[in-house]
């Protein structure tokens, strides 16, 4: 399901979207999320994150800019990296959670028809290790006590076997969205093409 939702969300965004990538973080820590343009061509630009995909703007907007200051943060935890002077627009999540699993859009603003840049990023959040041995102690406290040397190898194991499936996934993930890039680009250029055409054609024809 989450590899449906990654690759279902890119190819509605597919006309404008630059990037596909994917982080992998631990419960508590700060992670980062990857956003840059090019400031030398466009200058500073106007940014927004948001947790889904969109055509025209962020949806569900965590922070947002106009030029170089911030006008708009969702909660605290959200914070973009030093360089946006220098074209850098990297989310930082500080203290992630469970729940700040799933996919991240960074929505680059740059003015004209059709020329907005979206950077999708998915998010996958993992349990620490120790948070999984807590857990198995808790479920069975008294072979815990018994055999403590024995089981904390038993409960090590566990969490690698756990790491060991989740990196699984990922390769699974990388894999259908290149399969995906390969089927679905191709006929999203077409259809970008076809559109910028009925466009001029109505622009002659209102001329005439």
């Amino acid at each position: 399901m989450v590899v449906f939702l990654f690759i279902i969300t890119s190819i509605l965004g597919g006309d404008c979207s630059e990037s596909s990538k994917l982080v992998v973080g631990q419960v508590g820590d700060a992670v980062t999320l990857p956003c840059i343009y090019d400031i030398d061509t466009h200058g500073i630009l106007d940014i927004c994150w948001g947790r889904h995909q969109s055509l025209f703007t962020c949806e569900n907007t965590l922070i947002s800019t106009e030029g170089s200051q911030v006008t708009y943060r969702q909660s605290r935890r959200f914070g973009l990296a030093s360089g946006l002077n220098q074209g850098d627009v990297s989310l930082t999540i500080k203290g992630a959670q469970l729940e700040d699993d799933g996919l991240y859009v960074c929505r680059i603003q740059i003015p004209g028809l059709f020329n907005d840049v979206s950077h999708n990023v998915y998010l996958l959040i993992r349990n620490r290790p120790d948070v999984l041995r807590r857990g198995v102690t808790k479920l069975f406290p008294t072979i815990a006590k018994q055999e403590k040397q024995e089981d904390t190898e038993v409960y090590v194991g566990k969490a690698v076997a756990v790491v060991h499936k989740e990196e699984t996934i990922e390769t699974f993930v990388v894999n259908t969205i290149r399969l995906g890039a390969i089927v679905f680009i191709p006929g999203l250029i077409i259809a970008l093409l076809f559109r910028l055409w009925r466009y001029r054609k109505q622009q002659q024809q209102q001329g005439n």
